[in-house]
């Protein structure tokens, strides 16, 4: 069983929101009650509320390689939408949305596009064929106008139905996006933006409505917040309503809408009907806090909304080779390796697409020549494999492992030390290595699971996030032994959503890596790379 198809083009954020009493007038300082941090995003909120309702969903978008990066793909992964099409930039920093919600639950939004605005129209062009699969694309403003006019084009060449949700709005649309949209999407703000109409009252709404649809889009579907939508097309106005409710929080609720109108679209609901149900998921979603965090799923829905809708059997379907790979630091540390097996690891990584090529610091600059332009990133070991030599040493390599053109590295941390109980140390010595090798470069902190009690490796894990690292590692694979579900399970519980976790160390098959993954690893170290993404057991062993 399959479920509904959905591609969504757009802007995956960092949500950073702050909980007021009232909202802040120019030029004045308030004291907020409560700060949280959550994914965000147009795109990616659309992209996550389908797919919580059980669509097939592919995500089209940029990030910045930086603390951001790894745990929106997570996220992403562990809601089952594909990240084929999701690309990574060293140029910038992933995109952020802080947010100031009152106690009213209205909001006021800033975006800080970074990365997204680094898509480009060759990207979009390759995910062509994840266009074409769909039923449905769906595209907004958080991107360059260029790139949504490419994604509708191609969608409008492959008979693929669209929605654009014009927001943020701008006034100066061009001619040919109307034209290329099926459902224009926007919301009462960013109808006012985009006509120069009020639309306080139900007929100036319908008014300003069809002053859109005169521009070319087949239907207009204006979002009223509590008042439900409007709807116009060339057969007239009908209001629908939608179910009163205590907002708590209406950030992200015009997202919910649109996921969820593209999802019903998808799975062949007539377009009231469609907005019905997504009229419904909205008003729950309001109902909570956050944006993502507020989207329900099946079980937080009644059971009639989705009873007639044909899903796929899980929402996170089975994964894919080219999405495991993206989890893939592919890795040789033999110190005996020919520079024959370094050429190997690199033409491998580029073919399957690994997310790194990790090789001991003298290698590094060899390997960095070697995968220029390819988009497989550079990682260099630091302090390897024992942890034991000075602060100052491993600061100095992980400086000149950077200068050589490592991306990521992976330190060793000093065992010693934390065995002793002299935290202190074990702090400054990763953040000496931090601050050699300050973002973007991805820094792993290694703290060898298997020579810890539980007590010690959530200590680790916790100093390691206090020194501002951006993984904690399982294994160097040279002590005795490697990754356990268990210890992921710890590492991640200690570490919450937003750092990463790598397991390696004795990972050699793809089973063996999806259960780290689903056990809360968002990075795999293997030197059995090729024979994970292949789903066959490797024969390496003593090199990660």
């Amino acid at each position: 069983m399959t479920g509904p198809k959905i591609c969504v083009v757009g802007a995956c954020n960092i949500d950073l929101i702050s909980y007021v009493e009232r909202l802040p007038v120019l030029g004045e300082t308030l004291h907020g009650k409560k700060f949280s941090m959550g994914f965000g995003g147009k795109g990616a909120n659309q992209a996550v509320m389908a797919a919580k309702l059980g669509g097939e969903v592919a995500m089209v978008g940029k990030l910045g390689r930086d603390v951001f990066c790894e745990n929106t793909l997570a996220n992403f992964k562990k809601l089952g939408v594909n990240v084929s099409h999701v690309h990574f930039t060293d140029e910038a920093f992933s995109g952020v949305a802080p947010i100031a919600v009152d106690d009213n639950g209205a909001n006021a939004i800033i975006i800080v596009t970074g990365a997204n605005d680094l898509l480009s129209v060759e990207e979009i062009r390759a995910a062509e064929s994840a266009i074409a699969k769909s039923s449905v694309l769906v595209c907004q403003l958080e991107i360059p106008m260029d790139l949504n006019l490419e994604a509708m084009r191609i969608a409008r060449k492959n008979n693929v139905s669209t929605i654009f949700n014009p927001a943020p709005a701008r006034p100066d649309l061009p001619d040919e996006l109307y034209q290329l949209s099926d459902i224009f999407c926007p919301n009462e703000s960013e109808t006012e933006i985009l006509t120069g109409m009020p639309v306080e009252t139900m007929e100036q709404a319908e008014q300003a409505a069809k002053a859109l649809l005169d521009r070319g889009p087949k239907t207009v579907i204006l979002t009223l917040g509590e008042r439900g939508c409007l709807l116009v097309d060339n057969e007239g106005a009908r209001h629908i309503p939608t179910r009163k409710v205590e907002a708590m929080d209406t950030t992200g609720a015009g997202d919910c809408f649109v996921g969820s109108l593209a999802f019903f679209l998808a799975a062949g609901k007539p377009l009231e009907d469609a907005i019905n149900r997504a009229n419904k998921i909205a008003a729950v979603s309001v109902c909570g806090q956050g944006t993502q965090s507020s989207f329900p799923d099946a079980s937080g829905l009644d059971p009639e909304i989705l009873s007639d809708i044909q899903t796929a059997e899980s929402q996170a379907p089975a994964m894919s080779a080219r999405n495991l790979a993206q989890y893939i630091d592919h890795t040789l540390l033999k110190p005996e390796a020919p520079l024959s097996a370094f050429d190997k690891i690199c033409e491998e990584a580029i073919l399957h697409r690994f997310r790194s090529v990790c090789v001991n610091s003298c290698k590094v600059s060899y390997i960095a020549e070697k995968l220029k332009g390819s988009g497989v990133e550079t990682c260099a070991v630091v302090g390897f494999p024992l942890g034991a030599m000075s602060t100052p040493a491993k600061a100095f390599e992980a400086k000149q492992a950077v200068m050589d053109g490592a991306a990521e590295l992976d330190m060793v941390i000093n065992m010693g030390a934390l065995k002793s109980g002299d935290f202190d140390a074990v702090f400054n010595d990763i953040k000496a290595v931090r601050d050699a090798a300050p973002l973007p470069i991805i820094l792993k902190v290694i703290i060898e699971t298997c020579l810890l009690t539980d007590e010690e490796k959530a200590r680790a894990c916790r100093i390691a996030k206090a020194a501002d690292a951006d993984f904690v590692k399982t294994s160097t694979g040279f002590s005795t032994g490697g990754a356990t579900l268990e210890d992921i399970a710890l590492m991640r519980e200690t570490v919450g959503p937003y750092m990463g976790v790598k397991a390696s160390g004795g990972i050699k098959d793809a089973k063996t890596a999806i259960a780290m993954i689903e056990a809360g690893a968002t990075r795999i170290g293997a030197g059995a790379g090729v024979e994970i993404v292949s789903g066959l057991k490797g024969e390496a062993s003593g090199d990660y």
